[in-house]
C-alpha cells in the first residue's frame, strides 16, 4: 500500500545529499532507482522491510543497505512508522577519492548491498552536516570536507570491487609521521597564517602540500589534532579578534576581512572560541 512520505529534513551538497525519510505505518514507497548516485539507507525509527532487485531482507540497527546506480529499491514499514537516514553519493565523489589515495584510476566502483558493522561513522557526519547547515551557511572547505570523509568511510567499511586494494593501502598507507609539524603541513599552515582570506579548497591546500587530499586530512589530524577546515576556521577567528581589538571596522566588515562567508558563519565561530559575540568581545576590550 502506498502512504504519506515525509521528509523532516533534507540537505544537498554538490555530490552528495543527506535525507532523513520517514514512511507511515503500513505504507512503503514506489519501487524506484537512481541512474547518477548510490543511496545508503540506515535505520533510525521502525523495522522496516527492504526490496534490493529481488531481494527482501529487514533492516534492523547497524544494518545498511548500499543501492548502486540503476539498482532497483524500494522500502516497506509496517506495524509503526519507519524513518530511515539516506545519503547519496556520486560515483564521480567516490572515484576521485579512490584514486586521490591510490594513486591510480578505480573505474566503476561496486559494492555489495548488505552490510552489517559500523554505522556510527555515518551517523555522526550526519549531525554534523545537519546541525551546522541548520544554524548556519557552511564554508566550502568544511562541506568538501565532509563530502570526502564520507565517500572515505563507505570505501572502507562497505565491501566492494576496491576493497583488496583499498584496504591493503589502507593499512600500509604512510610513513609514521614525526612529532615535530612536517614540513609538508607547514606550507600549508604557513600559507593559511599570512592570508587567511586564501582560497582554502582542498583542492588548494593539497596542492601547496604536493601530496594527497586524504593524506592531507590525516596529517592535521595527526599533527595538529584538528581537520583543515577547523584548522582555517580557527585561524580566521583569531585575525577576526586581533582586527576586533585594533581596528575601527564594523562587525560586519571584519567577517569577512577575516576570510568568513556571512556574519551567521562567523559569529558562530566566534562564539564558539571565545564564549561571547564580536561585538561584546569588542565592548569589554
Amino acid at each position: 500500500m502506498m502512504s504519506q512520505i515525509t521528509k523532516p529534513l533534507s540537505l544537498k551538497n554538490v555530490n552528495s545529499a543527506i535525507t532523513i525519510y520517514q514512511i507511515e505505518a503500513g505504507g512503503s514507497d514506489e519501487l524506484h532507482q537512481h541512474d547518477s548516485c548510490f543511496q545508503i539507507s540506515m535505520l533510525l525509527q521502525g523495522n522496516p522491510l527492504v526490496q534490493c532487485e529481488q531481494q527482501f531482507r529487514k533492516l534492523a540497527g547497524r544494518q545498511r543497505l548500499v543501492a548502486s546506480p540503476g539498482c532497483q529499491h524500494r522500502h516497506f514499514s509496517e506495524a509503526e512508522a519507519m524513518r530511515l537516514l539516506l545519503f547519496f553519493l556520486s560515483p564521480s565523489l567516490l572515484e576521485s577519492v579512490y584514486a586521490d589515495k591510490m594513486e591510480a584510476v578505480s573505474g566503476p566502483i561496486e559494492f555489495v548491498p548488505w552490510s552489517e558493522d559500523e554505522t556510527d561513522g555515518f551517523q555522526r557526519i550526519a549531525e554534523t552536516v545537519c546541525t551546522q547547515m541548520i544554524t548556519q551557511q557552511m564554508e566550502r572547505l568544511a562541506l568538501e570536507q565532509l563530502e570526502w570523509e564520507l565517500a572515505s568511510l563507505l570505501l572502507t567499511v562497505q565491501e566492494g570491487s576496491h576493497t583488496q586494494k583499498w584496504r591493503g593501502k589502507h593499512l600500509a598507507a604512510y610513513p609514521a609521521i614525526p612529532v615535530s609539524i612536517h614540513p609538508v603541513l607547514k606550507r600549508v599552515t604557513d600559507l593559511i597564517q599570512d592570508d587567511v582570506t586564501v582560497d582554502c579548497s582542498l583542492d588548494t591546500l593539497a596542492g601547496v602540500a604536493g601530496i594527497s587530499k586524504f593524506h592531507l586530512i590525516r596529517l592535521f589530524r595527526e599533527q595538529i589534532g584538528r581537520t583543515p577546515a577547523q584548522y582555517v576556521t580557527d585561524q580566521r577567528v583569531t585575525r577576526a579578534a586581533w582586527l576586533l581589538r585594533h581596528s575601527k571596522l564594523a562587525v560586519t566588515a571584519i567577517a569577512f576581512e577575516a576570510g568568513f562567508g556571512s556574519i551567521s558563519t562567523f559569529e558562530r565561530a566566534f562564539r564558539k572560541k571565545y564564549s561571547v559575540s564580536p561585538l561584546h568581545y569588542r565592548n569589554s576590550m
